[in-house]
């Protein structure tokens, strides 16, 4: 949530930094429930945010570091989903 508030204030930068301590923290409370909705759509949300506020900042090597961190959440994602 604080990283869409502050990409939604126009600190793109500021979002990516709270980004990925969400993903470790939502990865510990559902490490062994990586099925769950609720965690799939955390990942899913916070990868789409990255990838606005890839866009909003026009560094594509910053935004890559972020995405780099959150490949293994992505990676889980799509193993316990089906796809």
């Amino acid at each position: 949530m604080r990283g869409l508030a502050e990409a939604e204030n126009g600190e793109p930068e500021l979002a990516l930094g709270s980004y990925i301590p969400a993903l470790r923290i939502i990865g510990k409370l559902f490490s062994e429930e990586p099925a769950k909705k609720e965690y799939q759509l955390f990942v899913d949300n916070t990868t789409a945010g990255i990838g606005k506020a890839r866009i909003d900042l026009n560094d594509e090597e910053k935004a890559t570091k972020y995405i780099e961190a959150v490949r293994p959440h992505i990676e889980r994602n799509l193993q316990t989903s089906g796809w």
